[in-house]
């Protein structure tokens, strides 16, 4: 249990740790709270969980700036009582504090109040929240990405040791590239045989768009296996076999395959309840992953930071989760001057999915060229200024170090994977010259004989 609780603590800065426990079951508490208001059909039931979201987001917020006070800071983060009473007292007095705020925005905020209308509350916040919503799952794949991307390096060091010949890699690569076309049809025509019973009996325009749907996906799959094909004749023109490539396109599979599923879920609306459990399972699961990744990535680029250390970074976490939250709430219930969006979950997932689905298609059409051209799997096309920097760097201690002829620049050049065709050629000038020469073999001669010396006082 003590590396568990080492390994949480290092990779998701404490969260459970005894110095931020109280925090985050207030968290957990009023998120569960918030979520069960939603459920009550009330008619201002939206404008409660607004104010209530607000005001606790504002809160942790308030709290992370009022903790860059080293004073209070050993307060609120001691270890020695998880639920001390500077603890207790810090929250709920800066609780009272957002509160009283957010009552006056309420009040006095609305649009109807405002010369800029859209700043009202009953417009902005709720554009805001589902800014957030939607935002935080469409890029989701970015960090889920890097989860796929070191899974991938760890398969491919265990299968490719540096021992193995080239050969051998050019035999791996192939086998991995088969599975990986074979993996998305195989998911698909799964998906579909669990499907079409249910709607096959439903009919209609729900059964026409079953048919739709997975036309498009047999389309996307078309594609995304061509695109994998090209990348591994690249790379073998590269002489730098991989499974990098195919086992990250089979990562990237089954992540859109289970939003695929959870397409379909929604689409038939009232499905099984298991089903509806294990996608809601699912959804939690890849909430908290990619919040977890999302601190992880965001720590890493601000660490030293002084708002963003290990003690406040949970804080920031704590308030954009519940603005994600809200997002998806304000959508059913509506809030404010936006009225509901969609009448159930059902609806929202079935857009939010639908969306995710195709920027993930997408970033895979980008993405899967730029990490190989990164790691120097396949001739690089586009270059990064650091890149551009690092390449002119070495350029300059290789001018250094010796004088290039073309053969010397020709192999420079190719160890940066960069293309060196047609920089050697003759010119077309020199080109020129030669002909001439042949035409007229007295020029020859005239180049040889001396130039009149120029003489300045004649001039």
């Amino acid at each position: 249990m003590g590396k568990i609780k080492d390994f949480i603590n290092k990779n998701f800065y404490e969260i459970f740790n005894d110095s931020h426990l109280f925090y985050t079951l207030i968290f957990f508490i009023s998120a569960f709270l918030i979520a069960l208001l939603s459920l009550f059909p009330y008619s201002n039931i939206g404008n409660v969980v607004l104010y209530l979201s607000t005001s606790i987001s504002l809160t942790y917020i308030l709290l992370m700036l009022i903790s860059l006070i080293p004073t209070l800071e050993k307060y609120l983060f001691s270890e020695e009582k998880r639920f001390g009473k500077y603890k207790i007292i810090g929250f709920f007095g800066v609780y009272s504090i957002s509160f009283v705020i957010v009552l006056i925005y309420f009040i006095f905020g609305s649009s109807a109040n405002l010369t800029i209308e859209f700043m009202g509350w009953d417009i902005l916040l709720p554009t805001l929240f589902i800014i957030v919503f939607f935002g935080w799952n469409l890029l989701q794949i970015l960090f889920l990405r890097s989860g796929m991307e070191i899974l991938s390096e760890k398969i491919e060091n265990k299968i490719f040791p540096r021992s193995k010949s080239i050969e051998t890699k050019e035999t791996f690569s192939l086998i991995f590239l088969i599975l990986a076309t074979l993996i998305a049809p195989l998911l698909q025509i799964f998906l579909i045989l669990f499907y079409i019973p249910s709607y096959s009996s439903l009919g209609g325009d729900l059964f026409i768009w079953f048919i739709i749907i997975n036309a498009i996906v047999s389309l996307i799959i078309s594609i995304t296996s061509w695109r994998l094909i090209s990348l591994f004749l690249k790379s073998k023109k590269n002489n730098t076999p991989n499974i990098f490539s195919s086992l990250f396109y089979i990562f990237i599979w089954l992540y859109m395959s289970y939003r695929i599923f959870s397409f379909f879920n929604s689409l038939r609306g009232e499905g099984k309840v298991g089903a509806n459990i294990f996608t809601s399972l699912i959804d939690i699961l890849l909430m908290i992953i990619t919040a977890g990744l999302v601190l992880r990535s965001l720590g890493g680029k601000i660490v030293g930071a002084v708002i963003f250390n290990k003690n406040k970074m949970p804080f920031f976490l704590y308030a954009f989760t519940m603005l994600y939250i809200q997002g998806q709430i304000i959508m059913i219930t509506g809030a404010g001057n936006l009225v509901g969006i969609f009448s159930n979950r059902n609806q929202v997932n079935l857009v939010n999915n639908f969306m995710i689905i195709i920027i993930t298609f997408g970033f895979y059409l980008w993405y899967s060229s730029y990490i190989l051209q990164r790691k120097g799997l396949i001739e690089r096309t586009l270059f990064t200024r650091e890149e551009i920097i690092q390449i002119l760097f070495d350029y300059s201690e290789f001018l250094v170090n010796q004088k290039p002829n073309n053969h010397e620049l020709k192999t420079f050049l190719e160890n940066q994977r960069i293309s060196s065709e047609n920089l050697f050629e003759d010119s077309s000038h020199e080109k020129e010259i030669e002909l001439i020469k042949e035409t007229d073999p007295n020029i020859e001669e005239q180049e040889d004989q001396p130039q009149p010396e120029y003489n300045q006082e004649e001039s």
